[in-house]
């Protein structure tokens, strides 16, 4: 038997149109509302201090509801239990006997505060489970704690707050009945809605279906590629029929749009010379590009770290030595295994040397976390403050538009800029963004991996934050043929 998840749950309160093409994909895309993996990390560190003894529930969905109703009838609580009702399933974080009779379930979110999200998250799960004939008379919810610091060893019983008696789950139960016989008649419908563009396709992230919504209703150069328009103007004057660019109203024109709209009209690149000559006359070889990767974790991995408490645990360099010169490639990658931080600012103070322009993409990033390790080792300020005079932001060109083309379609992302500028891009890479790169850093720090896996992950890694920092000199390479 098929059944509708929590998954077809959250593409409904998105869009109708997106929960029909969520019952069409096999596997199903995901519309989950935080990483389900850094989640489940976190349940599984947080399940002692729940009541036991705890049964984890695990297999095919076939298996876990069977499993789900032995022990129920056995009062034995459980981990990642899956009740179902009317087609809907529900997977439960903890589902246990109350002290008092009746069940209780708990939700283990990856938040510091109980967020709309959350309380919604908890209502469907108990709508659900009273549903399948559960006496449930308790709800909770185990939240992260802001202000705890990781000593020597991790602690659960001071990351975590439990509240036990949570209302959140039961306010919005009765609302869920008839949205929930709804999305079942529209995932059951031989046609998607008729849904027009709107909002809604970007609210919390793109929808993972709005480029083949979008697809055909659009011209390739279009209202939403604007530079610096808001999105809430770009939706009005989308409904209001100004959708080509080639049309684009009088008032909205500036340098910097008139600048991308030669580009789109005449298919050739807009170059500001002069601008672009002083911008590549500041740069002094050897150049040396650099990126850092850092990971937020919401369970503090080292010492004096709480949640989501940022560290950096990667970085690449590419050293340009003179123009037309060949790349020179290192890089540094956390072991996972002790705190990165000390032996990082040893190999980057010798590795940017004395002199040399320091290279980033939007800067300000990379300085952010230089800061980061220099306030950890105030030892270094001296060093850090005789960096300054030597950055340079490789996201001014782009974002003062010295120059434009038109394949950047209003965006001046790394992603974007480097295909329209060089015809390369990150296709060819396993890891292709910072979320993806992430995701395998969490994995690498978390969960058990073979040798063979971690060794190809950790390759993966240095393969992508390379890709970034050869971007850089792959920019200044094409940059200069310009002026």
């Amino acid at each position: 038997m098929s059944f509708f998840t929590e998954n077809h749950y959250w593409a409904g309160r998105r869009c109708q149109k997106a929960l029909y093409f969520l019952a069409q994909e096999a596997p199903a895309t995901s519309f989950a509302v935080w990483d389900v993996a850094e989640q489940r990390r976190l349940l599984r560190l947080a399940a002692p201090l729940l009541p036991g003894p705890i049964t984890v529930i695990a297999g095919d969905m076939e298996t876990r509801l069977r499993q789900t109703q032995q022990c129920l009838k056995a009062g034995q609580a459980m981990l990642e239990a899956v009740l179902a009702h009317d087609g809907w399933l529900a997977e439960v974080d903890y589902l246990g006997p109350h002290p008092h009779g009746g069940w209780q379930i708990v939700s283990v979110i990856p938040q510091t505060t109980i967020s709309p999200t959350a309380r919604q998250r908890l209502a469907y799960q108990a709508k659900i489970v009273k549903a399948a004939g559960v006496d449930l008379v308790q709800v909770g919810l185990v939240t992260l704690n802001p202000i705890y610091c990781r000593a020597q060893r991790l602690d659960p019983s001071s990351l975590f707050l439990v509240e036990p008696n949570s209302q959140v789950g039961f306010h919005a139960v009765g609302e869920l009945e008839e949205a929930l016989d709804a999305y079942a008649q529209l995932l059951r419908a031989s046609a998607p809605a008729s849904i027009p563009l709107g909002p809604y396709c970007e609210e919390g992230g793109d929808c993972p279906f709005k480029a083949r919504c979008w697809a055909g209703q659009l011209p390739e150069h279009n209202i939403f590629h604007l530079y610096q328009l808001s999105r809430q103007k770009a939706f009005k004057l989308y409904q209001a029929g100004h959708v080509s660019l080639q049309l684009l109203p009088k008032n909205l024109r500036t340098r910097n749009r008139e600048a991308q709209l030669y580009a789109v009209q005449t298919g050739r690149p807009y170059v500001d010379r002069p601008a672009l000559r002083e911008f590549l006359g500041r740069l002094e070889y050897p150049l040396h590009c650099l990126d850092f990767e850092t990971v937020n974790a919401a369970i503090p991995w080292l010492p004096g770290l709480s949640p989501f408490n940022m560290v950096p645990v990667q970085f690449s360099i590419t050293h340009v030595r003179a123009p037309g010169a060949e790349l020179e490639h290192e890089a540094f990658v956390c072991t996972g295994q002790s705190d990165p931080r000390a032996p990082m600012l040893d190999r980057l103070k010798s590795s940017l040397g004395n002199r040399g322009s320091i290279l980033a993409y939007n800067a300000a990033f990379e300085q952010s976390v230089l800061e980061s390790l220099v306030r950890w080792d105030t030892v270094r300020q001296s060093w850090y403050d005789s960096l300054r005079p030597r950055w340079v932001d490789m996201l001014e060109p782009f974002k003062n538009f010295y120059c434009y083309f038109a394949q950047q379609k209003g965006s001046c992302s790394l992603k974007e800029v480097l295909p329209a500028v060089t015809g390369r891009g990150y296709e060819d890479l396993a890891i292709r963004d910072g979320h993806q790169a992430t995701q395998a850093w969490l994995r690498l720090l978390f969960d058990r991996l073979s040798a063979e896996e971690e060794a190809r992950v950790r390759q993966d890694l240095m393969a992508y934050c390379r890709r970034d920092t050869d971007a850089l000199a792959w920019l200044v390479q094409a940059l200069r043929a310009w002026v």
